[in-house]
């Protein structure tokens, strides 16, 4: 089951008003807020806690993301670049070539 994530919009010259209560609303309360400027959201004011998670995520994922690029560099190095390219523009006519045949 997934949880929504809500948050309250404000705009900037509310958030500057109320900064204090908007901090401990999100420190104490877990509460998040959207602080907009001419109706378009500009940035969010959330937790640390989420904050620090939302790092963490993303951190995760860029180490996935290298970790899978190491992979396929290592099983793809022994082949050709070039042979791989003209195999790619092999393929790339051949497809062309059964398009225009069957218009």
């Amino acid at each position: 089951m997934s949880t929504l994530i809500t948050s309250q919009s404000i705009t900037a010259q509310e958030a500057r008003r109320r900064l204090g209560e908007l901090l401990d609303k999100a420190y104490y309360r877990r509460e998040s807020f959207v602080v907009e400027r001419a109706g378009e959201p500009k940035a969010a004011l959330v937790p640390m806690a989420e904050y620090n998670e939302m790092l963490r995520l993303k951190q995760e994922a860029r180490e996935r993301f290298f970790a899978l690029v190491d992979e396929i560099q290592k099983r793809t190095s022994a082949y050709d670049p070039e042979a791989v390219q003209a195999a790619i523009d092999e393929a790339i006519e051949a497809t062309r070539r059964e398009k225009n045949r069957s218009q």
